[in-house]
């Protein structure tokens, strides 16, 4: 990441941008893009629903993970490589952490998700940060949403992987659980 002086040979400690986020089939995506790319690279994660992360050289090594290069070329089409669970999990945990200065692709406005709280037992113990499926329509089928709120049986949700979209409510009936086991 250090970038390589010209005029006088030295190294210099520049910033980055890291793209990062779950491609349309749920698979851990970054990208890590030069300092005079950073505006164009924030377009690309508008466009791509990512989220975009300035680091610093110093933060890079503190989260241990090796981010590949992205990619933009002149026809306006990008390319994010696929990375480790582990790696995007550190990406996570140094955006939550205030390292870097996080933001949305999409500038929605929307408040961020709550800390995961994994997967509910059962419908009666559905809380915030639980992950739940939720019905967007019936050609579209069923996609994964974040609670974020719960009053009595009605649950405000949120897209997990389209934080541009605004919450909305459903029934705590119209939810389907996700298992995490095996069943006996």
């Amino acid at each position: 990441m250090p970038e390589l002086n010209k005029a006088n040979g030295s190294h210099t400690q520049t910033k980055a941008i890291v793209l990062f986020g779950l491609s349309d089939e749920g698979k851990p995506q970054a990208g890590l893009f030069a300092e005079p790319h950073a505006a164009l690279a924030k377009k690309v994660a508008k466009a791509l629903h990512l989220n975009a992360l300035t680091v610093s050289a110093s933060e890079l090594a503190s989260i241990g993970a090796k981010i590949p290069a992205g990619r933009l070329y002149a026809n306006r089409r990008s390319f994010i490589p696929n990375v480790r669970r582990e790696v995007h999990a550190k990406l996570i945990e140094l955006a939550k952490s205030g390292g870097g200065a996080a933001g949305q692709g999409s500038k929605s406005g929307n408040p961020p998700l709550p800390p995961s709280a994994g997967f509910p037992k059962d419908w009666d113990s559905i809380a915030p940060g639980h992950q739940v499926l939720v019905q967007s329509s019936l050609p579209d089928g069923w996609w994964e949403s974040i609670v974020i709120k719960r009053d009595d049986d009605i649950l405000t949700v949120r897209w997990r992987d389209y934080p541009k979209y605004a919450p909305f409510t459903v029934h705590y009936g119209q939810v389907a659980l996700q298992r995490t086991e095996p069943t006996a």
